[in-house]
């Protein structure tokens, strides 16, 4: 990619539990407050972003967090950002965020930040298929089915079998 500019660079990011406390094991279902210190080497008053992203340890994208475009004006020093993964969809596995601080240009980029792990956390009214492997997917989700019900027509159909 691009060089980087390094006027503003990451300096520390750590992910926060419902309590606060800092911690790279969080529940399934539990929010997670991902907060980012940065550091600003020289005045700015520009536009700028930082976003990032989750990925599985074998490299599937998961989500971004867009922080969106924002003029600033910040003085040199330390400077803090937070979002927090609320609802937490992830299921039980390790993950790997990634930070962008671009403005005009790319300021800052860090590819593997920090590596999390999210640990099942069952209630007696899930579907105890869910704390079994990742053929349920990367996410939790609760689509409810309605109740089965006479059908008028038999749809569009479905391609054939291979």
């Amino acid at each position: 990619g691009a060089p980087l500019e390094h006027r503003v660079t990451f300096e520390s990011v750590e992910l926060l539990d419902p309590e606060g406390r800092a911690t790279a094991v969080h529940l399934e279902r539990n929010p997670i407050t991902v907060r980012v210190v940065l550091r600003c080497h020289q005045r700015i008053d520009e536009e700028l972003e930082i976003f990032s992203r989750a990925r599985t340890l074998d490299d599937t994208w998961v989500f971004a967090a867009l922080g969106g475009r924002h003029h600033v004006t910040l003085e040199r020093g330390l400077w803090a950002t937070e979002f927090t993964m609320e609802p937490n969809p992830l299921r039980p596995g390790s993950y790997q965020l990634e930070f962008f601080c671009l403005t005009r240009i790319a300021q800052d980029y860090v590819p593997a930040a920090i590596t999390f792990r999210i640990e099942t956390n069952q209630l007696p009214t899930d579907d105890p298929r869910y704390a079994q492997g990742s053929e349920y997917g990367l996410v939790r989700v609760s689509y409810p089915w309605t109740p089965l019900a006479p059908a008028t027509d038999a749809g569009a159909g479905l391609p054939d079998a291979p």
